[in-house]
């Protein structure tokens, strides 16, 4: 069993490694990417620039399905839930990573507002 305080440690690095690689969520962009995806990158607990964290996740990441936590097919429906708002960029990163389960962090891209004056 992996304790508390490593998956909060790994959390950390994995948040640092990511602020300095400036890693950003991944966006499935249809459907059909869904049966193709490349695993997501895994950011901790970093949010990137540009980019707000709405959601996580609980998921199971060895196909046991009896946790409580979302199969790999019950993920593919969430991310097609979130397709089917249509109210913007959505991406996709690992947050915290257990034995058996993870996180799975959804954030929503944000507008850049413009600077003043134009520039």
């Amino acid at each position: 069993m992996i304790d508390p305080k490593q998956i909060a440690a790994h959390a950390a690095l994995a948040a640092g490694e990511a602020a300095k690689k400036r890693k950003e969520p991944f966006v499935v962009w249809g459907k059909e990417e869904l049966e193709t995806m490349p695993p997501f990158p895994e950011l901790g607990d970093y949010c990137p620039k540009g980019w707000k964290k709405v959601d996580e996740l609980f998921c199971d990441a060895v196909n046991l399905d009896d946790r409580g936590s979302l199969s790999p097919a019950g993920l593919k429906l969430k991310i097609e839930e979130y397709l089917e708002k249509n109210d913007g960029i959505y991406g996709f990163a690992v947050g915290d990573i257990g034995q058996f389960q993870l996180y799975v962090h959804v954030y929503k891209q944000i507008n850049k507002r413009p600077k003043e004056g134009g520039a």
